[in-house]
């Protein structure tokens, strides 16, 4: 085997790897939808070195998507204001 077929097998794997740990978590993410009588939800997001985390009794889904809304939103704004700061110079 030459190094060039020793990084084309070490490519595949990590292709692999990566696409089996997608499919896993979209599993876990499915899984975590069943219904449940009692449901709590919690989580950790890590913007920099800043932890913010949250904790709540209300769904999941919820929580997901306020907080999805909130990135999104600040996540356009921060675009459009580094190209308006791009044109103007």
């Amino acid at each position: 085997m030459s190094e060039d077929d020793l990084t084309l097998i070490s490519k595949s794997a990590l292709i692999f790897i990566g696409l089996f740990l997608i499919f896993f978590g979209i599993i876990l993410a499915f899984l975590s939808l069943t219904p449940f009588t009692d449901i709590k939800s919690g989580g950790l997001i890590i913007i920099g070195p800043i932890p913010f985390f949250f904790y709540s009794e209300e769904s999941p889904l919820l929580i997901f998507t306020i907080t999805f809304v909130i990135i999104l939103i600040l996540t356009f704004f921060t675009l459009y204001a580094l190209r308006r700061r791009a044109n103007l110079q």
